[in-house]
């Protein structure tokens, strides 16, 4: 895969040329020549999904508190669900996404459902969560510590006083 670069000579293994590809997972993420993050964003929601899916049958027994249901959400689901989101290049409509995902989970865990009402500022308070968007931009800071605090010589600090600088959005949003 090649973004951005002008064609070159093929790269080749043990005399076999490597196949050019649209996207892959590398490390549990999926990289793409297009749509920046949103594939890896959709994959994420939906590893996700199931992995909370399998937690149903906890989340509505009576055996366990709430206390030890969230804790298991946030080792469980919000790892995978964040995973790698401090590089990840969202829209708002992405967030919206993650937020609603986060906050349906948060509600099926403290059995909160219709016609029972409940803000999510109230449902933050009540689990001891934070929003997801907020979660993300923490990250987001503490990724960006660790990068000015390296080398300038590593390939996230020169990546990223390349691109700090740019103005305009092709993406729409951030």
């Amino acid at each position: 895969m090649s973004i951005n670069t002008t064609p070159t000579a093929p790269v080749t293994v043990n005399g076999e040329p490597l196949e050019f590809v649209q996207d892959f997972t590398y490390l549990g993420s999926l990289i793409s020549k297009h749509n920046g993050g949103q594939k890896d964003i959709k994959k994420r929601l939906g590893k996700a999904r199931c992995a909370f899916a399998k937690l149903q049958n906890i989340c509505k027994s009576n055996q366990y508190i709430t206390k030890t249901k969230i804790r298991l959400y946030n080792s469980n689901v919000k790892s995978i669900l964040l995973y790698g989101s401090e590089c990840w290049r969202v829209v708002k409509g992405d967030m919206a996404k993650i937020d609603a995902f986060h906050n349906r989970c948060l509600r099926k865990i403290c059995r909160i459902f219709w016609p029972n009402k409940m803000s999510n500022v109230d449902l933050y308070k009540k689990t001891g969560c934070n929003s997801a968007v907020l979660e993300i931009k923490r990250r987001r800071l503490r990724w960006l510590g660790h990068v000015l605090r390296m080398p300038q010589d590593s390939i996230p600090k020169v990546d990223w006083d390349g691109h700090h600088l740019e103005k305009g959005n092709e993406d729409g949003q951030r």
